[in-house]
């Protein structure tokens, strides 16, 4: 097919069907296995600025952390002593103050978290107001100093397949009561038996997943309370991609294309429909040859970058832009001040999130053409005169 090189062969998978939100499980464990993350927290004797001055007067001597939930839910805690022992109050509607029934209560043996903790260990249990209720167990880090914390509860869906219903939970890793890419777990029970297997059915949560045979779409909207999936179904797009900034056909180009939940592909025209399977794809590579605007032929490379967006392939034809806007920003190396000679730099980042690694002159005579130089941004000073790519001037 021109234009397009296969370099891992996948089927293709449209957007998601039936989109449904997970439902929340109240339990530490499922099917045997521990379904909570943990999160610590460093104990200061220095109280929260969070705590109200009669809060920070009522627990003076004591040792307090800050746990985080939520996009900005900052439950503050502290670690005292007590006649009975060891007294952990929680800030469990997280609005700066320690109320009667905000003392946590020391969990017996079968309401602890399985596994959670040396045996013998005291355990405290508080149920978490804000951002969602949750019960929470909290214990003391073996180096000390430290407080761990342990949510009770689980994101878990029944997925139907040809073999009977396919259970799915997601496990909160870090405990911050929030869906996170990259690091909360996935299991499937894809052999039915009712068990799982951490080797074979357990992944980082993804956008859009392979589970066994199934290809699902996860939407993580922040609060693990939020998560939804549906199951993505197979077909094909003729993809039509383009510059906008072109004003000619380019010399050369060469994209590549990255797929989730798997394949690799490789675009070299603009302009015409290439089929490639549907799913969610980045441009993480473009090298480019074009004429300037004084007919001058130049080389141009892009690489992926940390501002990197994904794009969407879902219906029978699409057309994707490969770079759009460009934007520049300026880094100072330090900051200014009057009498402080500061260093200035610049990046040249698309709105598809592409960074300009390379550009400049090619010489196309050469086999392969000469290799561009780095990217520069000449920056102007207020005479109007160009001063470079990288300069050093005195600020006030």
């Amino acid at each position: 097919m021109k234009g397009l090189v296969v370099v891992a062969l996948v089927l293709g998978y449209a957007s998601v069907v039936c989109a449904e939100n997970m439902r929340m499980a109240d339990a530490w464990t499922v099917c045997q296995v521990p379904a909570y993350g943990q999160q610590t927290a460093g104990l200061s004797t220095v109280p929260s600025a969070i705590l109200t001055s009669a809060a920070r007067e009522a627990t003076r001597g004591a040792r307090y952390g800050r746990f985080t939930f939520g996009p900005d839910t900052v439950v503050t805690v502290a670690l005292r002593t007590a006649d009975a022992g060891q007294e952990l109050l929680v800030d469990a509607n997280a609005d700066g103050d320690f109320g009667p029934d905000e003392r946590a209560v020391v969990a017996t043996a079968d309401q602890r978290p399985p596994g959670f903790g040396k045996s013998g260990a005291e355990v405290w249990l508080m149920r978490l107001n804000k951002p969602f209720p949750r019960l929470a167990a909290f214990r003391m880090h073996s180096f000390g100093m430290m407080l761990v914390c342990a949510l009770r509860g689980y994101a878990e869906a029944q997925m139907p397949a040809a073999e009977g219903a396919v259970r799915i939970a997601v496990v909160d890793a870090n405990a911050n009561m929030l869906a996170d890419y990259g690091i909360d777990l996935v299991y499937a029970d894809l052999d039915g038996d009712g068990a799982l297997d951490p080797r074979t059915e357990r992944a980082t949560l993804q956008d859009v997943m392979a589970l066994g045979p199934h290809v699902i779409r996860m939407t993580a909207a922040g609060p693990l309370e939020q998560l939804s999936w549906g199951r993505m179904t197979s077909g094909t797009s003729a993809v039509t991609f383009a510059i906008a900034g072109l004003t000619s056909a380019p010399h050369s180009l060469k994209a590549t294309l990255s797929r989730r939940p798997s394949g690799a592909y490789r675009v070299e025209v603009l302009g015409e429909p290439i089929e490639l399977p549907m799913g969610v794809y980045r441009v993480e590579s473009l090298s480019l040859r074009a004429a300037a605007a004084d007919g001058a032929l130049w080389a141009y490379q892009f690489a992926s970058s940390d501002a990197l967006r994904a794009f969407e392939v879902d219906t029978p034809t699409a057309t994707v832009e490969l770079l759009g806007e460009l934007s520049v920003t300026v880094e100072c190396a330090d900051r200014a001040r009057p009498g402080r000679e500061i260093t200035v730099s610049a990046n040249v980042t698309s709105a598809t999130g592409l960074r300009l690694g390379s550009c400049g002159p090619a010489d196309f005579s050469a086999p392969g053409g000469a290799g561009a130089p780095p990217a520069t941004a000449c920056l102007v000073g207020p005479d109007g005169a160009t001063v470079g790519p990288e300069c050093a001037f005195s600020y006030g």
